[in-house]
């Protein structure tokens, strides 16, 4: 949670152009099982990920339940 914030931070502190040219990335939060392999990741946690980060507002992020259920009063946001 806290690198997804950080990250978002800092993107909105760096892009300071033209609304329209300004590079906004939409983070997916999910607690689950992963695999690598040969430097890819792969499995349930990633595939949830990418559906949440599809839900997100640009410049955003959507977390999962559990995430949220974690993360609840550790995090301020």
């Amino acid at each position: 949670m806290r690198a997804a914030i950080d990250v978002q931070t800092q993107m909105d502190e760096r892009e300071k152009g033209p609304e329209d040219q300004r590079l906004r990335f939409r983070i997916g939060v999910n607690l689950g099982d992963i695999v690598e392999d040969d430097g890819d990741v792969l499995g349930d946690g990633v595939n949830v990920a990418a559906r949440l980060k599809a839900l997100s507002a640009p410049g955003g992020a959507c977390i999962s339940r559990s995430v949220y259920d974690q993360s609840r009063g550790k995090v301020d946001t």
